[in-house]
């Protein structure tokens, strides 16, 4: 080998170790996610949405972020002990959604910055002081206040004029929040529509109190977004179908499986937000002066396919105010 054909071999030789022994010692940023909700195909998808904006925001999962994964279900048990275990690896931040996951996570650190989504008004649940100066270690992403309760039944009521009964299906476990029902008692009173609240935990006693409301005539049913609700969509989607019972939902994944309309909040883009929240905090912000942010306004879909089923026509306003319409 020629003297200058062995110098470059030794050069490009170092060089290429040089970017091996960078690599080895690069920083890989540890995120710990403790999701309330089920590893099906919604959940991957949520979190696919998640992970494509680290990646546009150049957090790579196996380059330079790892990411450790808790599928907590419908379980508050199950949370307490994943939040637990999650803390104990010292991440350097936790991402989390729902109320009762960061109140799991507060119990374990007041230090590991917390970036929640799903969340509803954390100010009274106590995790932030306030949503512009969170202070603390939480900050995220929040759902509508308490009047989103009246909102939901108001836009039942304009597909469903004729609807005198309305069903409020909630989970047992989280308590309907007082200032929910109340929006929703407002409206109710104003539209002559009679309320029952219907707390549940059994998928079996659901289907049978559902059948009974709806015996008597212009009845329809407002679902409240809860780890049972959301879990179990598809068979209250199936049941309101089957009882032909006009129905509003919380999130947009309900109406893509056959719901009639729901209003509520963009999950995907809640979702990408959030990585927009950690990317910041990987690279120096602290959570306590970033704001928790609010939906600017509702998102509305509809399900026309649906709606010809029970025999509703959609109001042409309400079709140019949807977001989606779907079917």
């Amino acid at each position: 080998m020629q003297r200058r054909d062995f110098a470059r071999s030794v050069t490009v030789l170092g060089f290429t170790g040089l970017i091996a022994a960078a690599q080895q010692h690069r920083r890989v940023r540890r995120i710990g996610a403790l999701l309330l909700m089920v590893e099906d195909d919604l959940g991957r998808s949520r979190l696919a949405v998640f992970q494509r904006r680290l990646d546009e925001l150049g957090w790579r999962s196996g380059d330079n972020i790892s990411l450790d994964v808790r599928w907590a279900g419908d379980d508050y048990q199950r949370a307490r002990g994943e939040a637990a275990e999650l803390v104990r690896t010292t991440p350097d931040v936790l991402f989390v959604l729902g109320t009762g996951g960061v109140a799991a996570l507060l119990q374990q650190t007041r230090t590991i910055p917390i970036v929640f989504v799903q969340v509803t008004d954390p100010v009274a649940a106590g995790f932030v002081t306030s949503l512009s100066a969170p202070g603390g270690n939480v900050t995220g992403f929040a759902n509508f206040g308490a009047s989103v309760g009246g909102e939901r039944l108001r836009l039942l009521h304009e597909i469903a004029p004729q609807l005198h009964r309305a069903l409020i299906i909630f989970e047992a476990d989280t308590p309907l929040q007082p200032g929910l029902f109340r929006s929703t008692e407002q409206v109710a009173a104003s539209v002559g529509v009679q309320l029952t609240r219907e707390g549940v935990r059994d998928a079996s006693t659901l289907e049978h109190d559902v059948g009974e409301f709806a015996r008597e005539p212009n009845s329809g049913l407002v679902i409240v977004q809860g780890l049972f609700t959301t879990k179990h969509r598809e068979r209250i989607v199936a049941l309101a179908a089957r009882h032909r019972l006009p129905a509003v939902y919380p999130l947009a994944s309900f109406v893509e499986i056959g719901g009639l309309v729901s209003y509520g909040v963009n999950v995907p883009g809640m979702w990408q937000d959030a990585a927009g929240y950690i990317n910041r905090i990987l690279r120096g912000a602290t959570p306590g002066t970033l704001p928790v942010q609010e939906p600017a306004q509702p998102e509305i879909v509809v399900n026309l396919g649906t709606a010809k089923n029970l025999g509703l026509p959609i109001p042409a306003g309400l079709q140019a105010r949807a977001t989606k319409v779907v079917g």
